[in-house]
């Protein structure tokens, strides 16, 4: 037996684990770890030519992500909140050029974007339901990924490492019976994950038999858990993925109702394929009914496609400046340029 396999399928050299970028949350899984200042640097390879994506990343004191110099608005001031994953957060573009900033910026009003890399929409829920404990809003916006329907349902995010990184998830088979769970053993498996990468960086001579062993039993045992539980590794039916995601999206409305904010979803289709789908008709139905906006950017990105403007960042395939751009466009068209759209 032997890791080796594993330092095949991933980068750790590129994971500063002095100084990382996350931190466990009993609630969601992990968060953004606060007062970092650090540049995130992605390996990329297009036609066989490797180069560096990199970003630029200051988190505030609350974990929010920020434009890399400038004061930080008072938490009184906060006008516009952003929850979800990395599409939201802004992998390889800028703070301020992210959708939500750049919104906030057309309103000129302040925003924070708690936006979390590997989050689904439960883990969100819980980001956004500790943060208005302390901030009022007027807006939130939570950045679906359409892949958040599978994560919805999965308690470990999806990488291949031997550690689960725990997520919040909806349990339950229909809405009458769906429940949202906090995230399970959330410090224990971070810092387990701290000690695998750790590991993984060593030469493979100096971590010794007993630590081989170690991980590679951790791997089969993530292994035999998707084997037993299909469903919550994205195996679900797509009709339990599409109920699970109606439920979390109705319980953030409650939410984000009860702070006196108004909630608007942003639905970013997987957008690699020539085909774009557009958002299911029944989150359309789900937003009339329970009060909030439901801004599907499908055609936005559809339409950047056919006039070749690129929606994705080559050899990454986050949001580009451009769909960031297009995006918040596209929001401000549903909300007005006064703000006055609630």
């Amino acid at each position: 037996m032997n890791v080796q396999p594993l330092r095949d399928d991933f980068k750790y050299d590129s994971i500063d684990i002095d100084n990382p970028r996350f931190i466990a949350n009993d609630q969601s899984g992990y968060e953004n770890r606060p007062n970092i200042m650090m540049e995130l640097v992605s390996t990329a390879s297009i036609d066989g030519e490797t180069f560096n994506i990199r970003t630029p990343v200051r988190h505030a004191g609350d974990g929010a992500r920020i434009p890399m110099s400038g004061p930080l608005d008072a938490a009184s001031e906060v006008k516009v909140v952003a929850v979800g994953g990395s599409q939201t957060w802004g992998q390889g573009v800028k703070a301020e050029q992210t959708f939500s900033s750049v919104f906030a910026s057309h309103l000129s009003i302040p925003n924070r974007n708690y936006g979390v890399s590997g989050s689904g929409g439960a883990s969100s829920y819980f980001i956004l339901k500790q943060k208005l404990a302390k901030i009022s809003p007027k807006y939130v916006l939570y950045g679906f990924w359409e892949d958040h329907m599978n994560r919805n349902l999965r308690y470990c995010a999806n990488n291949k490492f031997p550690v689960c990184s725990p997520l919040a998830y909806v349990s339950g088979t229909r809405e009458n019976d769906f429940v949202l769970n906090p995230a399970k053993n959330s410090q224990v498996l971070i810092e387990d994950l701290g000690d695998f990468f750790r590991d993984m960086q060593r030469r493979p001579s100096l971590i010794g038999l007993p630590k081989d062993m170690y991980w590679t039993h951790r791997r089969l045992l993530r292994q035999l858990d998707e084997a037993i539980n299909p469903l919550a590794y994205d195996k679900a039916p797509v009709e339990r993925k599409i109920a699970a995601s109606q439920f979390v999206l109705k319980n953030m409305a409650e939410l984000t109702r009860k702070a006196g904010a108004s909630l608007i979803v942003v639905y970013i289709p997987l957008y690699f394929s020539d085909t774009i789908e557009a958002a299911n008709s029944v989150f359309l139905k789900t937003a009339k009914e329970n009060k909030f906006v439901f801004v599907d950017t499908t055609e936005v990105l559809r339409d950047m496609k056919e006039k070749n403007v690129p929606v994705f960042i080559e050899g990454d395939g986050h949001l580009s400046v451009s769909a960031h751009r297009a995006i918040a466009k596209e929001i401000l068209s549903r909300v007005g340029r006064s703000g006055s759209g609630r």
